[in-house]
């Protein structure tokens, strides 16, 4: 499964790019013009649109999909050279295979014709001479496929049967919830109120031994990470629980687990953490059940974390 991510903006940019070099003969290769070198394809057109001169030209070479018709078109782009060519291959893999049969054939590159690729796979970086490309996020393109893929296996298995049952699945409270405490969340943290109470309240502590600065860490983390994501809490609070270490001349492990363990420990609020806002429509909670029975549950987690983690991690 070939997943595109962004992948006309990459055409579109790496167009650009050549443009401005001074190329005026601009050849994008593939395999065959679909799919996703489509799409990379498009973006190169809108550059020249939107840059071009009128002695700049894009043309389209299909390749083809099997290694002896490429061989024959890279001898055909090398007989078909002008000046101020370059060919610009929607995947490395080819660009790749043309450097190294044009380098054969001893034509210099850049200096006789200019070669760039799309993806930056790690061969990329070790091709000689280095080739120009156009970066692919793979964990963000990961990530999509693992959408499209779930996506696709629910409407398999008939868990999603319409477009308006899955509509109806979706638990509005819980995004309404979230999205209205976003700007509570913003001004906590660009005002510097929650930096404030963090540092006052471990500073406050500090005095009383490593064991009740680790027992402010966790409550800050804690009163925090009711109205700001828990990642977010936890980076606001990881530093302040280092220097607090420090400055008892402790190991600095005990404290940053338990900034960790109070960012993931959160049940008071359905905005604590996402699994929370998630099953707050589906098993049809309001806000004080949470309350009830999450901030006790928080409470005794916090009294076991404190006793059990300096076990683990010593100061």
């Amino acid at each position: 499964m070939n997943i595109g991510l962004d992948d006309e903006s990459g055409g579109y940019k790496m167009t650009k790019y050549l443009l401005d070099c001074g190329y005026e003969h601009i050849k994008v290769c593939a395999g065959r013009d679909n799919g996703v070198d489509h799409l990379r394809y498009v973006g190169a057109q809108k550059a020249m649109e939107d840059y071009s001169t009128e002695k700049q030209k894009l043309q389209f070479v299909a390749l083809g999909m099997n290694e002896e018709k490429r061989m024959e078109n890279y001898e055909w782009l090398m007989q078909r050279r002008q000046p101020k060519t370059a060919l610009f291959f929607l995947s490395d893999i080819y660009a790749l295979e043309a450097i190294s049969c044009f380098v054969d054939k001893e034509i210099q590159i850049p200096q006789e014709i200019g070669i760039a690729g799309y993806d930056d796979i790690s061969y990329s970086k070790i091709s000689n001479p280095r080739l120009t490309t156009v970066r692919q996020d793979v964990n963000e393109k990961a990530k999509l496929a693992v959408v499209i893929i779930a996506g696709l296996l629910m409407v398999l298995t008939r868990c999603v049967r319409s477009v308006d049952a899955a509509y109806k699945m979706i638990g509005w409270e819980s995004i309404v919830l979230i999205a209205a405490m976003m700007p509570m969340s913003t001004a906590l943290s660009k005002t510097g109120i929650s930096e404030w109470i963090a540092t006052t309240l471990v500073e406050g502590l500090h005095a009383y031994g490593p064991i009740a600065a680790m027992a402010g860490v966790y409550v800050v983390t804690s009163v925090l990470s009711t109205f700001i994501s828990n990642s977010a809490t936890a980076i606001l609070v990881a530093p302040i629980a280092w220097a607090a270490a420090e400055q008892l001349g402790v190991s600095p492990t005990p404290f940053m687990m338990t900034a960790a363990v109070a960012a993931s420990a959160c049940f008071a609020t359905p905005i604590c953490t996402p699994p929370n806002a998630m099953v707050m429509n589906a098993g049809h909670y309001n806000f004080m059940d949470y309350v009830k029975v999450g901030l006790p549950l928080q409470i005794v987690m916090g009294i076991v974390a404190i006793l059990v983690i300096p076990l683990f991690f010593p100061f």
